[in-house]
């Protein structure tokens, strides 16, 4: 008995089946998985209106790329989708996203110059503004143990790994800068986490990172905060994620030559129309620091002494220019222009000040000595950027200084309270 009711129960369902598939067929009813097709197909076009062109194999963008075209501010967003697509309060699904406004940002459209420097990025963000840092509130926690809380610093010790830096043989063993450097960053770290300030150390131990990995892991930074904020103003992220996925693989070859591939984006003369989006988002982040530490040494045992190194925006276009030598200026990429370089050289004069104070005898007053010099993690780099060099391992002085750990220690309060300086104030 069981046995013959299920067999009937099959027969109706098929029969059922069958006569619903030959109404939908004959246009009777809508096929049951039209509003799915709908969907799909929106989501492919948002995805596509944001997505960036990957087909250069150097890295960067072409003019069809979002990251290189110009946007005119008068057209709605949603009419690139077909209308309005603001969803209907009765309706669920997704919400849609805009795409991320990128303006100006075509190479192809300045014009060339005829004597015989690079092409210059107008002096104005290619990307919206979704990041401001309210200076006045710091200044406001002057009186606070916790002051930075809100700010970052990216603490660069040079060198690493089989890469020593300078070195001197003293009755000790074999002093390193290497390990000089990270010592005084890791006290530093101590410092500032201590103030409230987030720390990030671009290497934690004694290991090897080319400067190619250090800028991108400086700028992947920034564009991972970027994004967050992008995502909460409903913008498509695609682009950034993709520049994150560029800065991945940077990290990932960690070598400096150019055969590598470890270079990237970082690798070419000027900016590119996609280093320019980097540094265009490092732009907004003024409450992100970075400060490379590292020794001099020198053939002459007498010279000793502090220096902080910085470049502005003047010396940055300059070596970016000797660079072209007999190529045609008009065929490389634009040099950038929106270099902070006032806050580059007050945290340059906060870090000079503050080693006078500790340490007198390698800071000296009668002689502070702030030097603009070529270092690939400063010259592609958008953010507050400066490298403190304490003195050199080469003078037996400073050696004695900043071998001992007490030395490191005034080196890192340094370096720690110039950062609070440069927010709070005195």
């Amino acid at each position: 008995m069981r046995r013959r009711q299920s067999a009937r129960i099959v027969f109706v369902t098929s029969l059922l089946s069958i006569i619903l598939l030959v109404l939908s067929l004959a246009g009777v009813l809508n096929p049951p998985i039209a509003g799915a097709d709908r969907f799909a197909e929106e989501r492919e076009a948002a995805h596509n209106l944001g997505a960036p062109d990957l087909t250069d194999p150097d890295g960067v963008a072409k003019s069809s790329d979002p990251a290189e075209q110009g946007t005119d501010s008068s057209t709605d967003p949603t009419e690139a989708k077909g209308g309005d697509e603001s969803p209907d309060p009765g309706e669920s699904g997704p919400v849609s996203t805009q795409a991320l406004d990128v303006s100006g940002n075509d190479p192809s459209l300045l014009a060339p110059r005829e004597d015989g420097l690079l092409r210059v990025w107008p002096q104005e963000s290619s990307l919206p503004q979704l990041h401001d840092v309210d200076y006045d509130y710091y200044l406001s926690l002057e009186k606070e143990s916790k002051a930075l809380s809100g700010i970052t610093v990216i603490l660069d010790p040079s060198f690493g790994g089989s890469s020593t830096g300078a070195s001197v043989v003293t009755d000790s063993g074999v002093l390193a800068e290497k390990d000089i450097v990270l010592a005084i960053a890791q006290i530093a770290e101590r410092y500032l986490t201590e103030m409230g300030a987030d720390v990030i150390m671009t290497r934690s131990s004694d290991i090897e990172h080319s400067l190619f990995y250090v800028t991108a892991l400086t700028a992947d930074t920034v564009l991972e905060r970027y994004a967050k904020e992008a995502a909460a103003a409903n913008y498509d992220t695609q682009l950034i994620d993709d520049l994150r996925l560029q800065m991945s693989d940077v990290m990932r070859i960690n070598q400096n030559s150019a055969d590598s591939g470890g270079r990237g984006l970082f690798g070419g003369i000027g900016t590119s129309a996609r280093l320019r989006l980097i540094y265009d988002i490092q732009a907004q982040y003024g409450d992100v620091l970075f400060i490379n530490i590292s020794l001099n040494q020198d053939n002459d045992a007498k010279k000793s002494g502090a220096e902080i190194r910085l470049m502005k925006q003047d010396f940055v276009t300059e070596v970016n220019n000797s660079y072209v030598e007999d190529q045609d200026p008009n065929t490389l990429s634009p040099n950038y222009s929106m270099i902070d370089s006032q806050s580059r050289a007050k945290l340059a004069w906060l870090l000079y000040g503050h080693l006078q104070h500790q340490l007198p005898s390698i800071a000296a007053e009668t002689d502070p000595r702030l030097t603009e010099t070529d270092m690939a993690v400063l010259r592609l780099n958008n953010l507050t950027a400066v490298s403190v060099v304490p003195g050199y391992l080469s003078n037996a002085a400073d050696r004695a200084v900043l071998g001992s750990e007490a030395g490191q220690q005034k080196v890192a309060s340094a370096i720690a309270y110039a950062v609070r300086q440069y927010y709070v104030g005195p």
